[in-house]
């Protein structure tokens, strides 16, 4: 009726700022109560935090309120354009046709996405961490414009198992392959999550198989005597060592410190100071050149990877930078076994007294007779013996309240994904109004509509579930071999936490069809027909 392309573009991106706006607006004032429920479940996960009322900062709410208005301009951008070069006669006609699964220009491109991004995930598996993320990132960008693509045969391959549904579910799989582009977009977020979700998986167990194998096989004392903290925030007084070492029965105790230091350049903020008079007894440190009990004040001991990577030699000096200024240690014993534990190189508790570091022992490593343990440490509060299975008991439960936090962030995540997965729902009931309309004129009964509704949901959540899960694991996988020679070294697959995963993804698909479903159900035949 004669407007122009830039004026409909234009209304477009109107309707965008509108709605980004709004959206901001209601987001700003759910994210103040997000934050208060989120103190209140990082306690609840024993992260202790301030007392005191939640502060709310002019510029964290322009910041993110300026972030939702422009992502949702953005957003619309594309649309806005395609909406501007629809004919008139194109617009008129009923029906549109998804030839995007068809395209080879989407097909080329996106194949060559994904497989340089795979290519630059697998180069990365020598250690090369900076390149893992790059071809993840370039990974997640190929798969999401190969979707239409992948959507069509990924629908036809449910139709097998939906044909016992009946008609429902066939022309539930055939809704859902006659649109690709438009399921591949809305699984796509759901895709990402998932795939965040099976990559922290299979790094967690991959992490707590590896500790438990390093636990097994280098260390080779009884009990770990604990600070009660991971960093250098609390300490055992270096008398609780001496009376133990004074106990019958308590055969080796070897007292471990950290620091904050740069070391030949690189930051380390916990960088290890063992005592190496008996370091060899609680570790199996394979085979040792040099002497370690000889490191005294002035010596460092390095891992024979280390050396040979830097081309250091018994008798190298390396320069380390420590809160109270910088000195050079010698080079006097290279080992090869334990990295785990020792990292790449450590100094004597001697050295570190010698350049101002910490004088309260992080760890004790003690080999002896439990009871005889617990009872001195009974007069010392911050003190926590462990052995062997405490110990991975405790890493345990630290790596898995890390996760719960990280599992409920990621949860909030994808419940975002399942409503865009009722929006899109909706939007396309609304489209197919005749078409509903003309099924239940030719005998369809309502609950047959609610159930391809539902089904069509299930088989978008099941295939963003599937292709993140691969994608997820394919991530871990490269991740724990890069990070081998860091003691991450034993790969796990939580086969079990997958697979539900898998389940609630496709449960929370079919609730989130519950309302299109009803509203499909419900639509009026001969009104239907009409529009």
């Amino acid at each position: 009726i004669g407007a122009s392309g830039r004026q409909v573009k234009r209304s477009v991106l109107l309707e965008a700022v509108v709605v980004g706006t709004v959206a901001s607006g209601l987001g700003l004032a759910g994210g103040i109560g997000f934050a208060t429920g989120l103190k209140a479940m990082m306690s609840a996960f024993g992260f202790d935090m301030p007392e005191g009322p939640t502060i709310v900062q002019a510029s964290a709410l322009v910041t993110s309120f300026l972030m939702g208005l422009v992502v949702t301009v953005v957003s619309a951008w594309l649309p806005a354009r395609r909406a501007a070069r629809i004919s008139p006669m194109a617009a008129l006609r009923d029906a549109s046709v998804d030839r995007s699964a068809a395209s080879g220009r989407r097909t080329a491109l996106g194949a060559a996405l994904t497989i340089g991004g795979a290519t630059a995930v697998w180069a990365s598996i020598d250690g090369d961490v900076a390149l893992l993320g790059v071809g993840a990132l370039t990974t997640f960008v190929g798969i999401s414009v190969l979707g239409p693509v992948l959507a069509r045969p990924v629908a036809a391959l449910f139709s097998l198992p939906l044909r016992m549904r009946g008609i429902s579910g066939e022309l539930a799989t055939r809704n859902a392959s006659r649109s690709p582009k438009r399921t591949a977009r809305t699984a796509a977020s759901l895709m990402i999550g998932v795939a965040l979700v099976g990559f922290m998986a299979v790094f967690a167990a991959s992490f707590k198989s590896s500790i438990a194998g390093s636990l097994d096989d280098d260390f080779t004392g009884t009990h770990i005597v604990q600070s009660g903290s991971f960093d250098n925030s609390a300490g055992l007084s270096p008398e609780f060592a001496e009376r133990l070492r004074s106990t019958p029965d308590v055969d080796v105790v070897s007292p471990a410190r950290v620091t904050p230091a740069i070391v030949d350049g690189v930051e380390n903020e916990l960088f290890p100071a063992f005592d190496g008079h008996t370091v060899d007894d609680v570790f199996d440190l394979g085979t040792v050149q040099g002497d370690l009990g000889s490191l005294g004040s002035d010596g460092i001991a390095v891992s024979a990877e280390e050396a040979a990577e830097h081309g250091w030699v018994l008798g190298s000096m390396i320069d380390a930078t420590f809160p109270s200024g910088t000195a050079t240690f010698i080079v006097k014993a290279v080992y090869d076994g334990s990295t785990d534990w020792m990292g790449p190189m450590f100094i004597d508790l001697q050295g570190l007294a010698a350049n101002g570091g910490e004088s309260l022992d992080h760890r004790l490593y003690v080999a002896g007779d439990e009871a005889a343990i617990m009872r001195v440490a009974a007069d010392y509060s911050t003190a926590e013996v462990l052995d062997k299975q405490g110990f991975l008991d405790s890493v345990s439960s630290e790596i898995d309240t890390m996760l719960g936090m990280f599992y409920v962030m990621l949860m909030l995540a994808i419940v975002i994904a399942l409503l865009g997965i009722a929006n899109t729902l909706a939007l396309s009931i609304f489209e197919r109004t005749r078409e509903l309309g003309l099924m239940r004129a030719v005998g369809m009964a309502r609950g047959q509509v609610r159930s391809m509704v539902r089904w069509e949901s299930v088989v978008i959540a099941v295939f963003g579930t599937t292709v993140g899960l691969g994608l997820g694991t394919f991530f871990g996988w490269a991740t724990v071999r890069a990070m081998a020679d860091q003691g991450l070294d034993t790969l796990t697959v939580p086969g079990s936490s997958l697979a539900l995963v898998t389940i609630i993804a496709s449960l929370a698909g079919a609730t989130a069809a519950v309302l299109p479903a009803r509203r499909a159900a419900k639509l009026d035949v001969l009104t239907a027909l009409a529009n």
